[in-house]
């Protein structure tokens, strides 16, 4: 994969890990003393500090105790200045004709000694401000999506250079020219119809799509999000738009390329509870349910090695619009390594290995139920990436916590949904006569070519 991308046109758009808020609040209550709105005293304990630093004036009146004291913690240096000095003593001067009032003089100008941690935590709290804004108006109505996509397709020399002649080489494989000559025009034939009649917003959400697609295959091939036995291939076009699988997840035991498991993908940015993942998700169940398997007819390795068509367990994986932003943000930096370094733990390695491990778990379990024999290779693949738990940590993590995860539930609930709309559908087939239950032996042979992403009448992605 190329990384020779030149980001100038995109603006920065990362945020840091650190505690903001903090730092906020301890910056508030400086200010608010300096300004004279909150005063304290040279015996003032540390929880009447606290009482202060809950005050709606500072900001902190949702801060817990250990909050708290990370706030007293920055302060600490400074807090000792930040109280009034004791009262000087009265001085009395006598003079012949009267006696003066004098009032003690208080020292009111408060100075702030020079703290570099809190310096820096402010400062930081600043940059992470302003980036955040900018993050936020990535991708949106009034960002140029065609120069950000530009950009990204860089890094995906393959797909952008995939000719006819790269078909042509399954012949190889024993495919005919005529077999293949028909799938290029399929694919032809979808792609111009796209182009022709699909919606603005259709063709800037499949841009965005095929940008997540690259992002993914960056972080776990090129960041090694999960090891060095994990990589993510993307497919050909035809087995993008006839069979609905992005790329291929490689789980590799031994050292040889070929030799491996594999899982196909089908990224969506609709989010996890949108309606068109649950359409995404019921999809691919009744597919199972009814015997098909998807194949990938069409996939070349790095190395150059032709594959013949071979079945896939297929799982869908959800990304949110923030998601996908910091995806796009990760993709447009790649020559930062300060930046790479930050994603190469981000929160979105451990959300997908979660999907990844619940959903092969749960189509293992509805495969085996509906007679499919697929669910072997959903077993399969959750035992292997499960082997490599303890060479790296996001899977240890992610094997712990899956069963009690928001997706596990609700991937549960979309099963139990479907069952019920299955069983209705049975009995109704059965109650007109007309539906027969087939038991056929090569039900692996079944392939189900029919991915709608390219529909028009469709959802992208």
């Amino acid at each position: 994969m190329s990384m020779n991308i030149k980001p100038d046109k995109i603006k920065p758009t990362i945020s840091r890990v650190f505690e903001s808020d903090i730092a906020r609040i301890a910056d508030a209550f400086k200010k608010k003393v300096a300004g004279g709105f909150i005063v304290i005293t040279a015996d003032m304990t540390d929880t009447e500090l606290e009482q202060k630093i809950k005050s709606p004036r500072v900001g902190g009146q949702n801060l817990n105790s250990k909050e708290i004291a990370e706030v007293l913690q920055i302060l600490r240096g400074t807090i000792d200045t930040l109280k009034p000095k004791p009262k000087e003593e009265t001085k009395i001067i006598l003079e012949p004709e009267f006696i003066p009032t004098i009032v003690p003089k208080i020292e009111t100008n408060l100075k702030v000694v020079n703290d570099e941690a809190l310096e820096t935590n402010l400062s930081n709290y600043e940059e992470v401000k302003k980036t955040k804004e900018e993050k936020d108006a990535l991708l949106d109505d009034n960002t140029d999506i065609d120069t950000i996509y530009n950009q990204v397709m860089q890094l995906e020399k393959a797909k952008i250079l995939e000719t006819d002649d790269y078909y042509y080489e399954f012949t190889k494989l024993g495919y005919t020219k005529d077999e293949i000559e028909k799938n290029i025009i399929e694919i032809k034939t979808r792609e111009k119809q796209f182009a022709e009649k699909g919606s603005v917003d259709k063709k800037k959400s499949k841009k965005i799509a095929a940008m997540t697609e690259i992002a993914l295959e960056y972080g776990v091939s090129e960041l090694k999000w999960y090891g060095e036995n994990i990589e993510i291939e993307q497919t050909s076009r035809f087995d993008d738009i006839k069979r609905g699988v992005d790329g291929v997840l490689k789980i590799r035991k031994e050292k040889t390329e070929s030799d491996f498991i594999g899982l196909g993908i089908d990224a969506t940015f609709r989010g996890l509870y949108s309606e068109q993942y649950k359409e995404k998700i019921f999809a691919l169940l009744r597919s199972i349910a009814n015997g098909y398997k998807t194949k990938i007819k069409y996939f070349k390795e790095r190395n150059g090695e032709l594959k013949k068509e071979f079945a896939v367990p297929k799982i869908v994986l959800s990304f949110d619009t923030t998601d996908v932003k910091n995806l796009v943000y990760m993709l447009s930096h790649v020559d930062d390594s300060k930046i790479q370094n930050i994603y190469k733990d981000h929160n979105i390695k451990f959300e997908m290995m979660n999907q990844i491990m619940v959903q092969c778990e749960k189509l293992a379990g509805f495969a085996k139920k509906h007679s499919n024999s697929i669910g072997e290779g959903y077993a399969n693949t959750l035992q292997s990436i499960e082997d490599l738990k303890n060479n790296n940590d996001t899977i240890s993590r992610s094997v712990m916590s899956r069963h009690g995860s928001k997706i596990s539930q609700h991937f549960d609930v979309l099963i139990s949904e479907f069952e019920e709309i299955w069983q209705k559908e049975l009995i109704e087939k059965q109650s007109q006569n007309v539906y027969v239950i087939e038991k056929l032996e090569n039900k692996e042979e079944k392939i189900d070519e029919n991915n709608e992403d390219y529909n028009i009448e469709s959802i992208a992605a």
